[in-house]
């Protein structure tokens, strides 16, 4: 016996454990609509603000390289400090990309990639869960 605490006791998960579940799941589905709606409209995105073949595929490895480049950073951070925490702050800043692709007619195509960029890192966060 742990604790004091029976069986029944330690075999129910915690509500945290389960918000961390439901977390995981979100970003799975999250990450699953990115895939299917914003990357294949990306190229007409990227057309109608002038912008080459070369500027999509820039936007299409910003976003793969920074996903490579911060998933050890992702990783020892939560090794460091809460899941909580890295999740927030991670879908803070993916929101702020979302401003920023959204404002890509006002600020051109560079903002298109630097959005892409941003979520690209910010989506390595999935190594947390």
């Amino acid at each position: 016996r742990r604790s004091g605490m029976d069986r029944a006791e330690r075999d129910e998960p915690d509500n945290a454990s389960f918000l961390n579940l439901i977390c995981a799941w979100s970003i799975g589905f999250l990450a699953a609509i990115e895939g299917t709606v914003s990357v294949p409209s990306l190229w007409y995105y990227v057309r109608s603000l002038r912008g080459s073949h070369d500027d999509y595929g820039l936007c299409i490895s910003v976003f793969a390289a920074g996903r490579l480049a911060s998933m050890g950073v992702f990783g020892m951070w939560v090794e460091k400090r809460s899941f909580k925490e890295v999740f927030v702050v991670s879908l803070l800043l993916s929101m702020l990309s979302g401003l920023l692709y959204s404002s890509g007619p006002t600020l051109g195509v560079w903002a298109v990639v630097a959005a892409r960029g941003i979520l690209g890192t910010m989506s390595s966060q999935t190594v947390a869960t």
